[in-house]
């Protein structure tokens, strides 16, 4: 069962930032390619396919194939969002501050 990004705290993500793949990004900078490839090494266009097969979650929600950017707004309390590539992969990005 997967948890809701909502319900957990700051000192998990905290945590999390540790065990898991994180960039700290800019409000400005939150394209899903280059996000990907921070996170997790795939090229811009591999990051771009696999929005576009419906790959990738942010927060718990499965990005469509016409989103091209995160919106600062829908980060958990302002600053995180749990990014997942396939089943498997996990990573944080944490808003600049």
């Amino acid at each position: 069962k997967k948890a809701d990004p909502l319900a957990i705290n700051d000192e998990v993500y905290v945590t999390l930032t540790s065990a898991v793949p994180t960039t700290v990004r800019a409000a400005d900078a939150l394209v899903v390619a280059e996000v990907l490839e921070a996170l997790f090494g795939v090229s811009r266009s591999q990051g771009r396919k696999l929005v576009q097969q419906g790959g990738v979650t942010v927060n718990g929600l499965k990005l469509g194939a016409e989103v091209q950017s995160l919106a600062a707004a829908d980060a958990v309390r302002g600053r995180w969002f749990i990014v997942r590539k396939g089943g498997r992969d996990v990573g944080i990005v944490e808003l600049a501050r």
